[in-house]
This record gives C-alpha cells, sequence and structure tokens, in this order.
C-alpha cells in the first residue's frame, strides 16, 4: 500500500529535539512536505498522497478511521456509514479542483491520515484519523502541521471539520 506518488530525494534536513522524552525528532522538508517521527523503535513516516484511488488508500482511509471511532468513542461504524465515508471520500475526490492527503506509515502500513480540499480562497481540512496504538506520539500533530505547511502558502483562510469530541486535540 503505497502513496501513490514520488517523494523528493534531496530534502534539507533539521532535528529538533523533543524536551519530554528526549527523543531526536527528524523532519525531512521539502515542496512535498514529507517528515520522519520516531515511535518507539520504528520511523513513522509523513508522506503525501498524491494519488487518493490509488489500491488501498480509501480501504486504509476506512479502516483507521473505523477503528479509531470504535477505540476513541466506543462507536462502532455500521457497513451503511462506511459505505456513505467512501462514497464522500470518492466524491470529494472527484469534484473538488484541489485535493490533499498526508498518510503516516509504520513500514508500509498506513497508520494515521490527513485529507481535505480547497476550493477558491479556503482550503478544507475534512479529517485527521491515527490508529489508537499510535495516538499520544504526535503523529497528529505532525500530519496537521504537514498539512498546514503545504496548503497555507496557496489558500488565504484554512477551516477545520472536527468531531465535537476531537476537541481537547486541537486545544494542544
Amino acid at each position: 500500500m503505497g502513496w501513490g506518488g514520488k517523494i523528493d530525494r534531496n530534502p534539507k534536513r533539521h532535528t529538533q529535539q523533543n524536551p519530554r522524552n528526549k527523543i531526536k525528532f527528524l523532519i525531512l522538508l521539502t515542496n512535498r512536505c514529507f517528515c520522519i517521527i520516531c515511535y518507539g523503535m520504528n520511523q513513522i513516516k509523513i508522506v503525501p498522497i498524491f494519488d487518493q484511488t490509488a489500491p488501498g488508500v480509501w480501504d486504509d482511509f476506512l479502516r483507521i478511521r473505523a477503528t479509531a471511532m470504535e477505540c476513541n468513542y466506543n462507536y462502532e461504524l455500521s457497513s451503511d456509514e462506511l459505505e456513505r465515508a467512501l462514497s464522500e471520500y470518492k466524491n470529494e475526490y472527484q469534484r473538488a479542483s484541489y485535493n490533499f492527503a498526508f498518510g503516516a506509515y509504520d513500514n508500509k502500513k498506513m497508520v494515521g491520515f490527513i485529507r481535505g480540499n480547497g476550493v477558491r480562497s479556503t482550503a478544507t481540512i475534512k479529517c485527521l484519523y491515527v490508529l489508537p496504538d499510535y495516538q499520544k506520539h504526535r503523529i497528529g500533530h505532525n500530519l496537521l502541521s504537514t498539512a498546514e505547511r503545504s496548503i497555507a502558502p496557496a489558500y488565504k483562510n484554512i477551516e477545520l471539520i472536527s468531531l465535537w469530541h476531537a476537541e481537547k486535540f486541537y486545544q494542544h
């Protein structure tokens, strides 16, 4: 399950020290906003998903969304809700003039994603989900900041659509 695109192989490298647990983050900044996050012994890569229609991408989106909703909110998505979500992803992808998505990958497994689109002067972040086992490791934060850095130069406004239960996450 790849991300459907090419990565800039000549990034600018920056390191940051995380004051809480002294883990060094290697952040690779390119025009594609690629970065690496340390997660235990693994490295989580945040990469752009250039082609959301690539095989397995929407399946990964649905798997992560359903798992996060069940674990975080004790809400199991029905097959009808999953089908509506898939239809929504496809329709938004086809209708919008500009789409963006970034995936967080542990090796080749997608463990989180952020997606949205842009219309006129406003970019809208439609959803951000991270698998429960990978939460509380700044993966969601890094997905959000990567998307914001990527879309900010092209849009005057950035909107965020969120579940009200997720409000605490966005306050940090």
